[in-house]
């Protein structure tokens, strides 16, 4: 099968699951570069197909509010959030962070410059699945009131 040929089935295969249907696309030869497409509909297979699917990479520029703030205890340098999101704009793809959510996030410093009650600027990139997940956040800043 022609690269473009492989190329275009996986496309569509993709903008099908992206429409509801779950996926399942496999090699039938590991020495061709064949592919064979599963397309599954219906509630059932939707609820246990999805749970592998992550989100595309994304990003948003969000405004919150922190609710909840907790150092990991594995690492000292990761803090876990818990976010009202009071403003989202998407940056690319798909935006994950809706105004009025209450959602988990996290971020990688050695001491955070915020605390509880703070409202926050950041970018946010959502890591998960269709079951859930948590918010990445980089360039955290304190909004001034």
């Amino acid at each position: 099968m022609s690269k473009i040929l492989q190329w275009l089935l996986f496309t569509v295969a993709f903008a099908i699951g992206l429409s509801g249907f779950a996926i399942n696309a496999t090699s039938l030869n590991s020495g061709r570069h064949d592919i064979t497409v599963e397309i599954l509909g219906g509630k059932h297979f939707m609820t246990s197909k999805l749970q592998g699917i992550m989100a595309a990479p994304n990003q948003s520029e969000i405004k919150a509010k922190v609710l909840h703030i907790e150092q990991s205890k594995e690492f000292q340098d990761k803090w876990y959030l818990e976010l009202e999101i009071l403003e989202s704009k998407n940056i690319t793809g798909g935006n994950f962070a809706q105004t009025g959510d209450k959602v988990k996030a996290f971020t990688i410093q050695s001491s955070p410059n915020f605390s509880t009650n703070n409202i926050i600027t950041a970018q946010a990139e959502f890591l998960g699945d269709a079951h859930g997940g948590f918010f990445r956040l980089n360039n955290i800043q304190v909004v001034k009131e």
